[in-house]
């Protein structure tokens, strides 16, 4: 099975703050988001959307 290595990091915090996940190569933007949103903590039952963004580099 092919995947992908991300690494997600904070931008403009000291000190830096990142993790490093797998995701299968099929795996949907709606897996992402929920990837995203489980491995930094950012689910909230007062606002279950939360503004980020993806870069990627090469």
């Amino acid at each position: 099975m092919k995947a992908y290595i991300l690494k997600l990091s904070f931008e403009d915090i000291t000190p830096p703050i990142w993790r490093r996940v797998i995701l299968p190569a099929d795996a949907t933007f709606h897996r992402l988001h929920q990837t995203i949103q489980s491995v930094t903590n950012f689910q909230s039952k007062l606002s279950p959307y939360h503004s980020f963004s993806v870069e990627i580099d090469d």
